[in-house]
């Protein structure tokens, strides 16, 4: 009898376990689509609050163009100004208006998207044997990163095909056209049209447009070498994953922009990056003393 009782007990246990397992299993099932729901909340109340912010903006702007004109009215004196005032404000509302951004797209799924490219193409660039020297370019194609199979700092004539075929490794390699391209000509053209044409001007305007415009990094500290040949970034809280990786956006925002406003090829020289900050070095000596030759 004792024995019937106890296996009684046994199955009872082990029916009880299997229930609060299952009990378990839905209790994660269900918080799991509650972080979910909740996830998916706070993404729509943040692209809320950027459309909302830019909207308050646009009507602000309107706001302005209404008092201006109004004033216009009633105030001669100074009625062209005010009737100018309110044309620009009525334009810059509209403007904001329609650009107001429909979709944020998260960094991590940026992220999740150039990892495996970077991967691959550094996997490419070992298997062919290239060197470590990266050099952006400007051609009349456009942007490009070249990087040659020798050690070296002369360009091929030709940077139009990806393989470059030469006669020897310093002239074989090859050119891609680089991840940061697109995001310069953008910055361009959002911004100011044109670029500035010293180090320090120009270093200073492309660090404002990652920080400022693009967000890719919370802070980065400059510091220009005395023969002026050499630029040093130092970058906190990158994005995209560390800046050594194979044309970071960040590492080639910054050597396009510098090769397009300086007029002149440059070198990524080094990468370091720790915890939390980066330090890339891009330097363009070589090619600057064989300008001073020629010339």
């Amino acid at each position: 009898m004792s024995h019937h009782h106890s296996h009684q007990t046994a199955e009872r246990d082990e029916t009880e376990s299997d229930s609060e397992e299952v009990a378990d299993a839905e209790t994660l099932t269900e918080r799991v689509a509650s972080l979910k729901a909740e996830n998916q909340r706070l993404r729509e109340q943040y692209q809320t609050t950027r459309q909302n912010t830019y909207r308050r903006t646009a009507m602000g702007l309107a706001g302005v163009s209404i008092v201006a004109g109004g004033a216009g009215v009633v105030i001669t004196a100074a009625q062209q100004l005010l009737f100018a005032l309110a044309g620009i404000g009525a334009f810059a509302a509209v403007l904001t208006w329609y650009l107001t951004p429909e979709q944020f797209i998260p960094v991590e799924i940026g992220e999740a998207i150039y990892e495996p490219l970077a991967a691959n193409l550094t996997e490419i660039s070992g298997e062919l044997g290239l060197s470590g020297t990266r050099i952006y370019v400007e051609t009349e194609e456009g942007s490009r990163l070249y990087i040659p199979e020798g050690s070296t700092t002369d360009l091929p004539e030709s940077l139009t095909n990806v393989f470059v075929v030469g006669d020897s490794p310093q002239t074989t390699g090859i050119a891609l056209q680089p991840s940061g391209s697109q995001l310069v000509d953008e910055f361009v053209q959002t911004h100011t049209g044109t670029l500035p044409e010293t180090p320090a001007a120009l270093s200073a305007h492309l660090v404002e447009g990652l920080v400022e415009g693009f967000e890719l990094a919370t802070a980065i500290e400059t510091d220009i070498t005395a023969e002026q040949h050499q630029l040093i970034f130092e970058i906190t809280d990158a994005q995209f994953g560390p800046v050594s990786r194979f044309d970071h956006p960040i590492q080639s925002f910054l050597a396009v922009g510098l090769a397009r406003g300086l007029d002149t090829p440059v070198i990524v020289e080094q990468v370091r990056t720790d915890a939390d900050t980066a330090t890339i070095a891009i330097e363009w000596a070589e090619f600057a003393d064989t300008e001073n030759q020629a010339t």
